[in-house]
């Protein structure tokens, strides 16, 4: 089993997820007015600590890369690499598509659609 750490920084939301021997803690703050620099790592700490877990005990990290927020997009995928090179682990990257289409439970053929704003989407199918 993998213990890891994965950061969702792409939209005006943020999720901060910690994986431990299979147990999940999550934050998810809906609208953190795109302050992510400002509040991930802080959010990274609460969530490792009620995990129980440490940086140095992650097997890999985690970053959505999009589509979404460059800027938002940047932070997570900065803070995934730092976490990974300070302490020699892996680092992945998923889409914003992979990680909602992973919670669908159906044989069924599907598509994703995430709001790009100004009446826009990105989808995927």
């Amino acid at each position: 089993m993998s213990n890891f750490l994965a950061v969702d920084t792409s939209s005006r939301y943020l999720t901060v997820v910690a994986v431990k021997d299979g147990k999940a803690e999550r934050s998810f703050i809906p609208d953190c007015a795109l302050n992510h620099s400002v509040i991930l790592q802080d959010e990274i700490d609460r969530v490792l600590s009620r995990a129980s877990l440490s940086p140095a005990e992650c097997d890999f990290f985690a970053a959505v890369t999009g589509p979404g927020s460059f800027t938002g997009i940047r932070i997570g995928i900065s803070c995934v690499k730092g976490f990974a090179m300070a302490l020699g682990k892996r680092a992945a990257g998923v889409t914003a598509f992979e990680m909602l289409s992973y919670n669908v439970k159906s044989d069924c053929p599907f598509a994703v659609a995430i709001d790009a704003g100004h009446g826009n989407f990105y989808a995927a199918g």
